[in-house]
């Protein structure tokens, strides 16, 4: 058996289990398809898949997405701190704290609205996920960025969670999607996002 076929193989098997766990859909259409996992939570609909880099040195990436309608325009950018952010911040790379000294030191937090950003992340159990992602990169941006052959209006924003690994394992799976609907909702309660979902297929 190939290192291909054993890691996309367990990782399939793990989802399609994780799926059902949760209630969602898995949507297998073959070996030379990528499978995805399809989870309505409320009004939104999420999904899961994975999608590499491409070239002779792939990098293969778990991404979590889901559309939202967004009137205010808020927009947030969280990461992981590293030896090239630390350089950046130095030199003036914008952050935002939010005066909790273990996750101020070790993620980088950009946003358009220091305000809100702060009263999102003012749910401890929110920011705890965090500590459960390695290597992640989580937007919340205009859907134009993200619509090279689809064109989506302005209102409509994607939430996007991505890690760099496919991951393999249920635990971190539902880490995820708690981080992922826990924002969803904090973000919809403050008025940032609306409860409606804006019906556009990523």
């Amino acid at each position: 058996m190939s290192f291909f076929t054993d890691t996309f193989g367990k990782r399939k098997k793990v989802w399609k289990n994780f799926a059902q766990e949760i209630g969602a859909e898995h949507v297998d259409k073959g070996y030379f398809s990528t499978d995805y996992i399809l989870y309505k939570y409320k009004n939104w609909e999420l999904k899961l898949d994975v999608y590499s880099t491409g070239g002779e040195s792939q990098i293969y990436y778990t991404r979590l997405r889901v559309a939202v309608e967004n009137f205010s325009g808020f927009k947030m950018h969280i990461y992981q701190e590293n030896m090239f952010n630390r350089i950046g911040k130095i030199f003036g790379l914008q952050d935002i704290q939010i005066g909790d000294f273990h996750f101020d030191p070790k993620f980088i937090i950009k946003g358009n609205n220091p305000n809100k950003l702060q009263q999102v992340l003012a749910d401890r159990s929110l920011r705890n996920h965090f500590f459960g992602l390695k290597y992640f990169d989580f937007h919340l941006s205009p859907g134009k960025r993200y619509s090279l052959f689809k064109s989506y209006p302005e209102h409509v924003f994607i939430m996007k969670l991505d890690v760099y690994t496919l991951i393999k394992n249920p635990e971190d799976l539902r880490n995820m999607f708690d981080l992922f609907t826990k924002t969803l909702d904090r973000t919809a309660e403050l008025n940032l996002i609306t409860w409606k979902s804006p019906n556009v297929k990523l």
